[in-house]
């Protein structure tokens, strides 16, 4: 089952970090999970801040996505993110069913020759794509955004209002300090630094997230792992028996 998730914990800015998009966060990796691939498209972006989408193959879920092309990164995109069934931006919707990756340029940067990983497996429990709430970033600021509690996070991204803004890093996070300084949390998520040069940069930010599932033995398993100890309790009981 999906949920489009919206939390209602606050983000603030504390510790720079910068780092590369990873294929897997944390100690989750992602290349385990059942139904794992990748689609790979190369792009060419105008200087008109255009929009480009990857959609994942039909019955898969977006996990994440990282930027190959050689001298591309995140300073490239004002928006690099996750999307779902029923987004819309304004060149294209999702449709029922249909989960991708979507960007849009920097206005007033050409672009060629982008290429860009998208990461999906088969559908996850209680998968989640968490939306912040509007935020705003100063000049090289920073802020988080946690996915729900007990989840797993696979990915993250952005999405500034202001096609002349953008990211220098975006990254997945555990440190509840990352989230707010009043209202601590032990939660992953994702954590972004804006561009040092502009000072009002309205954005949200995107988690990807599941609930990882805890192994439980059926009933029938549980009854054959009780016959040897049932064994060892009537060998001991015959045992006393022969000593009377």
């Amino acid at each position: 089952m999906t949920r489009v998730h919206r939390s209602a914990i606050g983000a603030a800015a504390i510790v720079a970090l910068s780092m590369a998009a990873p294929t897997h966060a944390g100690q989750i990796d992602i290349t385990t999970l059942a139904g794992y691939g990748v689609t790979s498209q190369t792009f060419n972006f105008g200087a008109g801040a255009d929009w480009n989408r990857v959609v994942v193959p039909t019955g898969k879920v977006v996990l994440g996505a990282k930027i190959v092309s050689a001298g591309d990164g995140f300073q490239d995109f004002s928006v690099f993110t996750p999307a779902g069934p029923g987004q819309m931006f304004p060149t294209f919707t999702f449709g029922a069913g249909e989960y991708g990756w979507t960007m849009r340029s920097v206005q007033g940067q050409a672009n060629p020759n982008v290429t860009v990983d998208v990461y999906y497996s088969d559908p996850l429990s209680d998968y989640t794509l968490s939306k912040s709430i509007d935020q705003t970033y100063g000049a090289g600021g920073l802020g988080g955004w946690a996915a729900p509690a007990g989840h797993s996070v696979t990915g993250g991204g952005y999405y500034f209002t202001q096609a002349d803004s953008w990211a220098v890093s975006s990254q997945w996070t555990e440190n509840s300090l990352y989230w707010s300084l009043w209202q601590p949390i032990e939660r992953e998520g994702w954590l972004i630094q804006a561009r040092d040069n502009k000072t009002w940069s309205p954005a949200n930010l995107y988690v990807v997230s599941f609930q990882q599932s805890t192994s439980v033995p059926e009933p029938g398993t549980i009854a054959l792992l009780s016959l040897p100890l049932l064994g060892v309790a009537a060998m001991r009981r015959r045992q006393a028996s022969d000593r009377r």
